[in-house]
């Protein structure tokens, strides 16, 4: 499992009808982190580090999320950015990443 599957399979309460874009809520976080981190063998912090990273890259960061999945960014970098982010809505994080990443080929 993948925390991207983990956010897909989750049902969110709170999400738009026929399930497009996830929303996060406590309840649905509280769910699938403890899931995820059942399934990984990891602890609760870092099971929601993940499930943040995931949902980051999947709302607000595709850029990142392409250069995370090629191997051009790590997990660390890319969670470096989603942890600078994380008071942008997605807009604003997406014009941030795009900042980010000009001049360097992505």
């Amino acid at each position: 499992m993948t925390a991207t599957g983990a956010l897909r399979m989750t049902s969110w309460p709170g999400r738009s009808p026929g399930g497009t874009g996830p929303r996060r809520t406590s309840a649905a976080d509280e769910f699938a982190v403890r899931e995820l981190g059942a399934v990984l063998g990891e602890t609760r912090g870092i099971a929601e580090d993940i499930l943040s990273l995931a949902y980051a890259l999947e709302v607000s960061l595709p850029g990142t999320k392409a250069a995370f999945r090629s191997g051009v960014v790590s997990q660390r970098k890319a969670m470096v950015l989603c942890e600078a982010t994380a008071l942008l809505d997605p807009a604003e994080a997406r014009a941030a990443e795009a900042w980010c990443w000009a001049g360097r080929g992505r």
